[in-house]
């Protein structure tokens, strides 16, 4: 169990997150998948996950608390966070009962599409806008983005799709994000204390994790404004796809 804040796997979980919180601030999400692929290399995925989504929770509160009068409430209420709870409930039984190795390879496998997604899409900055996408393909993009969640709490790249979609502003699209995963985040962390996967032993090692994403919001926050967002998310991606292929072909 990664309790000792001290330990090596445990000093590679916080570098991890502070990158991946740093990410998610600066461009609306990311997070957790830079943070678990970064980390599943060091521990078993199923014992970062009670640490790393109470993290990602607590930014989530601070840039809700920020920009929640900019999210889309229409179509989070009526389509978003109704299609997601259904298969995050799903992802979560799914991931109690998958293998260590297995629960490993799949995740590198969504990451690794994901990136490979990412890159083509910034590959083609300049081109004209798409239309929304049809209604049967939104609603697997957001039950896949569910199932996402539940299993990983990382949804954002389906969730991200569709939404990108839906022709939102930059501002609308972020803190329509976060409040998408804000509620979720919150029935997953309670999950695990009922499970008795997140207990008092996890309190320091989670502190200082804490600090560690309270720094990444205000470096991300200071990103935003300050450096080439296209040309981070292309550094970020590439070592994503790296990364999740390495998970994909066993570490």
């Amino acid at each position: 169990m990664l309790v000792d804040p001290l330990s090596y796997p445990y000093v590679v979980l916080a570098g991890a997150a502070f990158l991946g919180f740093t990410a998610q601030t600066m461009s609306g999400f990311g997070g957790m998948l830079v943070a678990l692929t970064a980390g599943a290399f060091v521990a078993p995925i199923p014992e970062l996950l009670p640490l790393l989504v109470p993290a990602s929770l607590f930014q989530m509160l601070v840039v809700g608390a920020r920009h929640w009068r900019a999210a889309r409430w229409r179509l989070l209420l009526t389509a978003v966070l109704p299609l997601m709870a259904g298969g995050a409930v799903l992802g979560y039984l799914l991931a109690t009962r998958l293998a260590v190795h297995t629960l490993a390879r799949a995740f590198g496998a969504a990451v690794a599409s994901f990136a490979a997604y990412e890159l083509w899409a910034l590959s083609r900055a300049g081109a004209p806008v798409r239309p929304p996408l049809p209604r049967p393909l939104a609603f697997l993009g957001l039950v896949a983005a569910g199932v996402l969640q539940g299993a990983y709490a990382t949804g954002g790249p389906p969730l991200v799709y569709v939404l990108g979609r839906a022709q939102l502003d930059k501002a609308a699209l972020r803190a329509t994000l976060t409040m998408a995963f804000l509620p979720l985040n919150v029935g997953i962390v309670s999950g695990y204390l009922l499970e008795g996967r997140l207990t008092v032993d996890h309190a320091l090692p989670l502190g200082v994790l804490l600090g560690v994403t309270t720094l990444g919001l205000g470096v991300g926050e200071w990103l935003h404004g300050a450096v080439d967002e296209r040309r981070f998310r292309l550094v970020v991606f590439v070592l994503l796809l790296l990364a999740g292929g390495a998970l994909l072909l066993g570490r």
